[in-house]
This record gives C-alpha cells, sequence and structure tokens, in this order.
C-alpha cells in the first residue's frame, strides 16, 4: 500500500519508466454516500510497451473514495486498483 502524494508519484513514475505509456480511464457508476463523501467503480486499460517494442494492453477496474474538502474541492480519498483476471 502506498500513501501520499510523494508515494504516489514515485509509483507512477516506476511505472513508466517499465514500458507504461498511455492510461485509459472510464467511470462505471458514481455514487454519493451523504455529505461530502462519494466513490466511483470504473475500469481502465494500462498500455505497457515491451522490450521487443511491441505494446499490449492490461485491463483493470478500480474503486476510489472521494471527500469533498472544506474549500469545496473534490478530492480521492482511497483508491484501489488491480488488474482484471
Amino acid at each position: 500500500m502506498i500513501s501520499g502524494r510523494a508515494a504516489v508519484q514515485a509509483f507512477w513514475q516506476s511505472g513508466f519508466d517499465r514500458g507504461v505509456y498511455d492510461l485509459v480511464l472510464e467511470s462505471v457508476e458514481i455514487t454519493s454516500l451523504g455529505e461530502g463523501v462519494a466513490y466511483e467503480i470504473g475500469r481502465s486499460i494500462t498500455r505497457v510497451r515491451t522490450a521487443d517494442g511491441s505494446s499490449i494492453d492490461v485491463s483493470g477496474n478500480s474503486v476510489c473514495f472521494f471527500r469533498r474538502e472544506g474549500d469545496g474541492v473534490w478530492r480521492a480519498d482511497v483508491d484501489i486498483f488491480n488488474a482484471a483476471q
């Protein structure tokens, strides 16, 4: 598990360093849980360039919880994703 802006940036940078070059996100469902809390269920495709120059697509699923902060902006609070099998 990773936490914090710097750790998230390092995670994605390591993916880019290993060949990730595109990420497509699709919201499937967004639901409000009450005042200032909502979640999103989504799908993704991560495109990766392999060592031989070809490309593979890795499909995935995600759930993200958002919280509206004091300034009124919605920010991701908890985000989990994995490769679809």
